[in-house]
């Protein structure tokens, strides 16, 4: 009984340790130095209680596209 458990955790662990590494070889990320600049054009911002988000944006130029998910104060 206890050789059948082995063989089957064994088996699981195979199949997922396969599927990880299928998985990264297929979306392979490039490794960025620091010295590297990324444009972008959303940002996140932290305000302080009782600032207006859109005021704040418009001040900057920009368009306030809402609370980034579970983030507080954004």
């Amino acid at each position: 009984m206890k050789k059948n458990v082995f063989i089957r955790m064994a088996v699981v662990l195979s199949v997922i340790f396969m599927f990880m590494t299928t998985a990264t070889a297929a979306y392979p990320q490039k490794l960025r130095s620091s010295e590297e600049r990324i444009t972008t054009e959303k940002w996140a911002m932290r305000l302080n209680p009782g600032q207006n988000p859109d005021e704040l944006a418009k001040e900057m130029g920009a368009e306030n596209l809402g609370q980034i998910g579970q983030l507080p104060d954004t």
